[in-house]
């Protein structure tokens, strides 16, 4: 379910990320960034969870496995300088302009929504910036096997 499309500037964000390969891999390394940043007391009201796209592949491929080739970052906001183990590492999402999409969804409703957000771009006149979507984890499955999340395309 769509619960709306607007435009939305972030400030830089810190992360602490594992990258992976496969869209379907990212649900093991949010349990593993979990098990890290819990003891360290990292997560708060207020942490982020980031699934950043560094290659999303080809949604309109034919190829029936361009989701194992898709190239993703699982993500939590930092709120402080920490050591990271091994197999974590830190970056900076830079700060940017976004069309962003809320909605409460399930797996396979991804692609649907993400070619929505992205004619509403296209429809409004906006040009996409140089820099990788995002989608943003704003609670977890309910009842339904669906959750909250809002996909930022970025903008100029």
């Amino acid at each position: 379910m769509n619960t709306g499309i607007e435009i939305r500037e972030t400030p830089d964000l810190k992360l602490a990320y594992i990258a992976l390969v496969g869209a379907n891999n990212y649900e093991c390394a949010f349990p593993k960034l979990m098990d890290w940043a819990c003891p360290k007391d990292l997560l708060h009201e207020d942490t982020n969870y980031i699934t950043i796209y560094t290659n999303w592949g080809n949604w309109n491929s034919s190829e029936p496995n361009y989701k194992d080739k898709m190239e993703l970052k699982a993500c939590i906001s930092l709120s402080k300088e920490i050591e990271l183990p091994k197999g974590i590492e830190a970056m900076t999402l830079e700060k940017g302009k976004w069309v962003v999409g809320s909605y409460e969804m399930s797996n396979d409703e991804y692609e649907k929504n993400w070619k929505e957000v992205i004619a509403w771009s296209d429809a409004h006149g906006y040009e996409k910036e140089d820099r990788v979507p995002i989608e943003m984890y704003l609670s977890e499955r309910n009842e339904e096997n669906k959750f909250k999340v809002d996909l930022y395309y970025p903008i100029k």
